[in-house]
């Protein structure tokens, strides 16, 4: 063979070499784009922790936050990153006695509107030193407990009145008999 052939044999076996790598390449992207995304069980609690309706809050044993969601910070319960220390002695209470602690986590009464004016928390033990305080927004309930107790005193004084004066109008037709 001369050295025209061997360059034209050389130059076949590049294009040839070159073509096959675009294939395999277009092929495995193809496949990497058709692969289900699998979910670690990591993520799964983190969606589950994100997307939970009560502020949710995990400590690890030097009460510093390993987790906690949006809500959480909306109930005030983190504040600029750290938790409520009401709630950080009830977590340090819980790992002491690995029983259940309940906890008021109300703001204080000088913010307005719409806010969350009653939270509860439950502050339990996850083990390995960890904890997680659980609030919920009681505000509905309390203000509910409020309306009531308001009917319930204007509508016994409004009835004050009109029981007082049949009393007395009994008392002087008795007199007056």
């Amino acid at each position: 063979m001369t050295v025209s052939g061997w360059f034209a044999v050389c130059l076949g076996t590049l294009f040839v070499g070159a073509a096959l790598g675009a294939v395999l390449a277009r092929s495995a992207a193809r496949r990497a784009v058709h692969r289900p995304a699998t979910l670690t069980v990591s993520d799964l609690v983190q969606r589950v922790v994100h997307s939970a309706h009560n502020g949710v809050v995990v400590l690890n044993g030097f009460g510093d936050i390993v987790l906690h969601n949006p809500r959480a910070a909306e109930l005030g319960v983190v504040r600029t990153g750290r938790v409520d220390d009401r709630a950080a002695r009830a977590a340090e209470l819980v790992r002491r006695s690995g029983e259940i602690h309940e906890v008021d986590l109300s703001p204080p009464r000088s913010r307005r509107g719409r806010q969350p004016e009653a939270v509860r928390g439950e502050v339990r033990p996850l083990g390995d030193g960890f904890t997680v305080v659980d609030a919920h927004d009681e505000s509905e309930a309390v203000r509910l407990e409020a309306i009531r107790r308001d009917f319930v005193a204007n509508v016994s004084h409004e009835l004050k009145t009109p029981v007082g004066a049949l009393a007395l109008l009994a008392e002087a037709v008795l007199d007056a008999a």
